[in-house]
């Protein structure tokens, strides 16, 4: 039903889209990545307000996707999406942050093809029209390559 219902509301949603309140959001991620090694990605919600707030759904571009696998989440993620005409997967959490704290978000990824992926990873809070801005790259090597700092 969700499904259904977010195809339907998509159009609404882009049109109303709003950036959360209270809320910060950093994200730890290599810059690089060997194939076939995985590698961590980290995302830290701090709830700045005085009530609880939720985690609904962090939304990672495919273009990023092409070239990296979500191997395990930490916490699981409860269930996923895939949305290819606006170029995302969406992940639901569900995760309670409560007042005045921080949680955070393990995402163990593995390389699987050489290449250059950025995509946007948006953290939605309490709903999924309501949501934080991100743009993660990783440049992908094969283990005999060697890719510079820049």
């Amino acid at each position: 039903m969700k499904k259904l219902t977010l195809l339907i509301l998509t159009p609404i949603l882009l049109i109303s889209c709003s950036t959360p309140q209270n809320i910060v959001v950093n994200i730890e991620a290599p810059t690089q990545a060997v194939i076939g090694e995985p590698f961590e990605i980290v995302i830290t919600v701090e709830n700045q307000s005085e009530s609880s707030q939720t985690i609904q759904s962090i939304d990672i571009g495919n273009k990023y996707l092409e070239g990296i696998l979500l191997s395990e989440s930490n916490p699981a993620f409860t269930e996923s999406w895939d949305f290819p005409a606006f170029g995302f997967m969406s992940f639901d959490y569900k995760t309670e942050i409560p007042a005045s704290e921080s949680t955070q978000v393990a995402l163990t990824m593995e390389a699987i093809l050489a290449g250059d992926y950025s995509a946007s990873f948006d953290v939605c809070i309490n709903t999924e029209a309501n949501c934080i801005y991100n743009v993660v790259r990783t440049v992908v090597s094969d283990a005999t390559e060697v890719v510079p700092e820049e």
